[in-house]
């Protein structure tokens, strides 16, 4: 365990600017494999293990021309696993998601340096502070992004599929740029919403 410690405290110090501090070389000075280096990475990965498909790996968030979705979750979240869950088991939800959608599952469990590409704005960011960029609190809670990395609306909380469904139509189909009022924009996608309860 102390070596695992150890490895993620090493990582973030390589993150900072030193050209010639990396992974290899931490490993080579230290009882520290690179496998262990590697694995503390990604961690975060065994959050969505089964759907990798779906979520793509949170080192890179890129929109690479498409909306984003960002899932924040956490570890012993019982919504966080539903959503996964129904996610997982509905294959519509699943399509929409591959045809128009970037989907992340961020999980705020765990830090991990995160390389943002918005239509080609670089950034980079830790897990807790695009938690406070985007006014995470409640897990789940989903942000949609257009493609140039404006937030379009975020919704704390679970939701079913169903709704997913309208929601990621209402997205993709950009009918949220009908609305320059905020109000106008929620009471047309409460609307929508209520179609399907």
């Amino acid at each position: 365990m102390k070596h695992i410690l150890l490895a993620i405290a090493l990582i973030f110090l390589a993150g900072c600017k030193s050209e010639n501090l990396d992974a290899q070389n931490i490993a080579s000075k230290s009882n520290i494999s690179q496998a262990e280096i590697e694995k503390a990475q990604h961690f975060d990965k065994a959050s969505y293990k089964g759907l990798e498909h779906i979520f793509k790996d949170t080192g890179r968030i890129a929109s690479d021309g498409k909306f984003v979705l960002l899932i924040f979750g956490k570890n012993g979240c019982q919504w966080c696993e539903r959503l996964k869950e129904e996610i997982g088991e509905n294959k519509q939800t699943q399509e929409m998601l591959q045809k128009d959608f970037q989907t992340y599952y961020i999980n705020l469990s765990y830090s991990k340096i995160h390389q943002l590409d918005f239509d080609g704005k670089k950034s980079q960011a830790e897990t807790s502070r695009l938690a406070r960029e985007y006014d995470i609190r409640p897990t789940p809670t989903s942000i949609f992004i257009d493609p140039q990395g404006n937030v379009i609306f975020g919704w704390p909380g679970y939701f079913s599929q169903k709704q997913m469904q309208v929601i990621l139509q209402f997205i993709a189909n950009k009918e949220y740029k009908q609305f320059k009022d905020p109000k106008e924009f929620f009471a047309a996608l409460s609307a929508k919403l209520k179609e399907v309860e």
